[in-house]
C-alpha cells in the first residue's frame, strides 16, 4: 500500500485503488474502533482468506496498540489523539474538556 493508495481512504469501501484484502483490513480497523464486540471468529476467518496468520496477528496488534495510544493520549489531551482528518477531508478538533 502506498500513500497514493490512501488518497481515498475516507471512502475506502468504494476505493478503486485498494484491493479487496486492503479494504477488509481497513474495515477491520474501523470496526475495532467503532465496536470491537462485533469482531467474531468469522471476521478472522475472512481475514485469513487474504492474509497469513502472522499478518492477521500483526494487523490486530497494530490496531490494538494504536487504539490504546489514542485512549491514553485522550486522557492527557494530547492533540494527535483527537485532531484528525474527518469526513470530506476536514480537520476535526476535540471539544474542550468540561471545567471542573
Amino acid at each position: 500500500m502506498t500513500e497514493s493508495d490512501l488518497e481515498d481512504a475516507a471512502n475506502f469501501e468504494r476505493s478503486q485503488k485498494l484491493t479487496e484484502a486492503q479494504r477488509l483490513a481497513l474495515r477491520y480497523a474501523d470496526q475495532m474502533q467503532a465496536d470491537p464486540r462485533v469482531i467474531t471468529k468469522a471476521w478472522y476467518d475472512e481475514l485469513l482468506r487474504h492474509y497469513t496468520e502472522a499478518q492477521v496477528m500483526e494487523l490486530a496488534i497494530f490496531v490494538a496498540i494504536n487504539l490504546g495510544f489514542h485512549a491514553v493520549f485522550s486522557t492527557l489531551e494530547f492533540p494527535p489523539a483527537w485532531d484528525h482528518i474527518g469526513p470530506g477531508g476536514r480537520r476535526v478538533e476535540r471539544a474542550p474538556a468540561p471545567a471542573r
